[in-house]
C-alpha cells in the first residue's frame, strides 16, 4: 500500500510502475478528482487496474490537492476481495463497478480519517 499527496492544485502526471497484482487506487481528492489512462481504457476517479493494465498513468488538474491510496492484491488476494471482478486482465475500470456503493462509503470512510 502506497499513499500520493499533491498539496498545490498544479497539473500532475505520474507514470506507475508495473507491478503482477491487481491495484485499487482510491482517490480521495478534493473537486474533480484524477485520471488514470491506459491501454485498456480511462477512469476517473477510484479505480482498479487488472493484471497487465499497459502503460497506466495517473493524473488530473484537481480543483483542490489530490489523495490517493494506492492498494496492491496478489492475484489470489485480488479473487477473494473483488470475487469474479478480479479477472481485469488488461483494464482499468471504477471502483464503484466493482463495489457499487461501498466504494462510495469506503471513500467516505477514508476521507474522515486523521490519517491513512
Amino acid at each position: 500500500m502506497a499513499g500520493f499527496r499533491q498539496l498545490a492544485p498544479v497539473h500532475v502526471d505520474i507514470a506507475m510502475v508495473a507491478h503482477p497484482a491487481v491495484t485499487l487506487f482510491v482517490d480521495l481528492s478534493e473537486g474533480s478528482g484524477i485520471v488514470h489512462d491506459s491501454d485498456g481504457g480511462r477512469a476517473r476517479g477510484s479505480t482498479v487496474a487488472g493484471l497487465v493494465p499497459g502503460d497506466l498513468r495517473l493524473g488530473g488538474r484537481p480543483a483542490g490537492r489530490i489523495e490517493c491510496l494506492q492498494i496492491r492484491l496478489s492475484p489470489p488476494l485480488a479473487v477473494a476481495v473483488l470475487g469474479a471482478a478480479a479477472d481485469l486482465s488488461g483494464t482499468v475500470v471504477s471502483l464503484e463497478d466493482i463495489w457499487g456503493r461501498d466504494a462510495e462509503r469506503t471513500e467516505g470512510r477514508l476521507r474522515a480519517a486523521g490519517t491513512w
